[in-house]
């Protein structure tokens, strides 16, 4: 008789506790008037592990639910087309840079008025100046505006903050070098994420139609997603290996995609995972919440949330009418 193997079954459960607690508690907040969204920070905050600890891999999870904005982007790029995206770029290049640009120089200018040393105030700024990509397209999503004249220009926003993300990475690693030393570090990281942005979509031009149309003519549905799934997760990948953001590289394979005839196929196979991953990735943001430290400081919270989100919305505003 061979030996009984123990079995860890704590994935398994995480996935249960995940499973249950979003059925119970979004539901729940829906029937109240609460987003969705809200339902599944909750739902973390009671499982995680400043609620009753019933998930052990927190660290893991939240790697995982990452995947869910992958996807999203995916099929916002899916959505879109790279002639599309050519009208947008005055928004990305013109309104995306001058919010970044300058809500980080004014948050900033207020951390050295509080005291902050110029080091702070650069990763204050720069933080507080970004946006969160899943909350906004989410919220977007839900209303069925993302395709709408608003979604496009808050589309092209969010995608200059994820690109500022890698000059904004640089500047805080290299915090405390000469100006010389710091001007290599930007100029090292913008060539680097260049290069691996122009063999991405080399690769995507001459590979992606050619790789879907053998796969179409398998007649086999399971390959079609497992191929899907490859082409996402390996753009992701290779993005983030040049120190991008991984749902940056998923977005342009979507927009490659876009413009193929496989483009309704993918849309459909894709749609339940995003939706399952990202209702995780809101639960994982969820667990990362400690009652005991927010509580105490909770008027403060509220009221820099408050102002931190009239200034920016001031600041846009303003932008918008220039």
């Amino acid at each position: 008789m061979p030996e009984s193997v123990p079995h860890d079954y704590s994935i398994l459960r995480d996935a249960v506790v995940f499973l249950v607690a979003s059925i119970l508690v979004v539901p729940l907040v829906r029937r109240l008037g609460i987003d969705a969204v809200i339902g599944y920070l909750i739902a973390g905050l009671v499982i995680g592990p400043y609620g009753f600890g019933l998930v052990s891999e927190v660290e893991g999870t939240h790697r995982l639910a990452e995947l869910g904005i992958v996807f999203m982007l995916f099929a916002i790029g899916l959505e879109l087309s790279f002639d599309r995206l050519r009208t947008m770029a005055l928004y990305v290049f013109g309104l995306g840079v001058a919010q970044v640009a300058i809500t980080g120089a004014v948050i900033g200018a207020g951390s050295l008025a509080f005291g902050g040393t110029i080091g702070q105030a650069a990763i204050i700024g720069g933080a507080l100046a970004l946006s969160s990509t899943a909350f906004v397209l989410r919220l977007l999503s839900e209303r069925g505006e993302l395709s709408s004249h608003l979604g496009r220009v808050v589309l092209s926003v969010l995608l200059l903050q994820d690109l500022a993300l890698v000059p904004g990475l640089a500047v805080v690693t290299a915090l405390g070098q000469q100006p010389e030393e710091l001007a290599w570090t930007l100029a090292e990281a913008g060539l680097k994420a260049t290069v691996a942005l122009v063999i991405l979509l080399a690769a995507g031009r001459l590979l992606l139609r050619p790789l879907y149309r053998v796969i179409a003519g398998t007649g086999n549905a399971e390959l079609f997603i497992a191929a899907t799934l490859l082409v996402v997760l390996g753009t992701a990948w290779g993005t983030a290996l040049a120190g991008l953001p991984m749902a940056l590289g998923a977005f342009l394979a979507g927009l490659m995609l876009a413009g193929t005839e496989y483009r309704h196929q993918i849309e459909a196979d894709i749609r339940p995972v995003r939706g399952v991953l990202l209702g995780l990735f809101f639960i994982s943001i969820g667990m990362l919440v400690d009652v005991g430290v927010v509580l105490p400081q909770l008027h403060w919270i509220l009221l820099v949330a408050v102002a931190l989100m009239a200034v920016k919305a001031l600041l846009i505003l303003g932008l918008c009418r220039a």
